[in-house]
This record gives structure tokens, sequence and C-alpha cells, in this order.
């Protein structure tokens, strides 16, 4: 019987489900090899189905793989993914894994303090820094990659992923909304965006500092927010079973 190990959390009310340990390594140089790796891997994407859809998880599950990072300077890597496949990046879950990684200690912090846990992406690499108090994490900044305005006037007409719906503000939502506002003046160096969600939770977002990516003005967002956790879980896989690796209902 297969058996999976996942340490689960929300960030201001969105799932991520984190595997430390995947049980086989992803080849690839860096984290966007191993994206592009896992998706082509039929038994890694399997495990993603097992983890994400029901009934072990559901339509809008959200989750990660731990990985290696790409050099030293990181302290780990991750592969983000949902219920169509492996995203490049995740606001909420690089908040989720900040905590995570202070909580479980695979990231010293002091008992009152700052803290950058320094995470490689395949979007890039991103910081969460944690702030902890009296031995308790009680807040995270995410620090995000240069974000800059691409086109706009744009019209769309489907929700990411064929309708799945973030529970938090969506943190690199929330982050697109920076720089958009940054881009028209509407945020000013030293604003703070206060971003809700459809369950009522909160992100507060400012322009971190500015920078050019790809020739344009852009700027590197920072959004704060909390994650808690939501449990340990053990999930296993009967070799009768059916309906493995899952289902998607919408």
């Amino acid at each position: 019987m297969e058996m999976f190990r996942a340490e689960d959390y929300h960030t201001a009310g969105e799932p991520f489900r984190i595997l430390a340990d995947l049980g086989v390594e992803i080849p690839g140089a860096s984290v966007a090899d191993r994206r592009v790796c896992a998706m082509n891997s039929g038994d890694i994407d399997r495990v993603r189905q097992i983890l994400c859809f029901e009934p072990r998880g559901h339509a809008d599950m959200y989750g990660g793989f731990i990985t290696p990072p790409d050099d030293a300077d990181a302290h780990f890597g991750v592969l983000f993914w949902h219920k169509d496949g492996f995203s490049t990046a995740c606001g909420h879950g690089t908040i989720a894994l900040g905590v995570w990684a202070v909580e479980t200690g695979r990231v010293g912090a002091p008992e009152t303090g700052l803290t950058d846990v320094v995470i490689d992406v395949p979007s890039g690499r991103v910081a969460a820094r944690v702030h902890t108090e009296a031995g308790q994490v009680v807040s995270v900044d995410f620090v995000n990659v240069a974000s800059y305005v691409l086109a706009t006037g744009v019209k769309v007409s489907t929700f990411f992923a064929d309708g799945e719906l973030d529970r938090s503000p969506c943190g690199s939502g929330t982050c697109a909304r920076v720089a958009t506002l940054a881009h028209t003046g509407q945020l000013a160096d030293g604003q703070e965006l206060v971003h809700g969600s459809v369950v009522g939770s909160t992100f507060r977002a400012r322009v971190r500092a500015h920078a050019v990516a790809d020739g344009r003005d852009a700027v590197l967002p920072e959004v704060s927010g909390m994650a808690y956790k939501t449990g340990t879980c053990t999930f296993s896989v009967d070799p009768r079973d059916p309906l493995v690796p899952g289902f998607v209902l919408r």
C-alpha cells in the first residue's frame, strides 16, 4: 500500500498541502527544470492527483512538493501544484512555507525577531520574511519577484484553473494588483493596499522596492499575511481501489 505524509496549512483560508518527501528524486538542474520534468512524468503527476483530487482533496486544493534549491543561497525549492497541473508561483503557498519552515525547525529562527526563509520557485527566487514573538510565528511578509504591467484594458472571461476559486486574497494576484496600481500612480511608495478575500480574510501589500525587469519598469511587491497548521495527514492508496488517483467534481 502506498503511503504519503503531508503537512496541511491554510493561508487566509486557502489550503496548502506540503509534501516534504516525495520518495523519488525529480531530475533537473533547477526548480524550473524540475517543474518541466514533473509535468511530463506520469508517476510524479499521479502523486499530485492523489493528493489533490477527491477523495483526499478537492477541486480547489493547492499544495507543493519540496525540492532541493537551485544553489546554496536558498533554503529549499518547491513545485507548486493545483488540480490542473504545476504552477510557476504561489503567494499564499510561499507564506505557508515560511511558517512551516520555522515551525518545523527546518530554518532556525530567534524567539523574537525576523527570519528570511529563501525559497526557489519556478518563477525565480522569493523570500518569506517570518516574524516571531516569544517563540511563535505571528506574521509573514512574502517578497515576490519583480512584477510589471504587461498589458492594460484586457478583458478576461474565466477564473483560474477551470473555475478554481481562491479563498484567500491570492498572493500572486495581490502582487499583480500592486504592480498595476503602482503603474497607474494609485499606489505610491509608502502606501498600503488592504486586499480582501471572499471569506473576509485580508492581505496587506505594498511596493517594497523598484526594479527593471525585461526592460520594463517594475516593482518588488511585498504581501503580508499569516498561515496556520490544520493537520498532519498520512494518506494511503489501496491497490484494490478503482478510483485511484481520484476524481474532480465541478
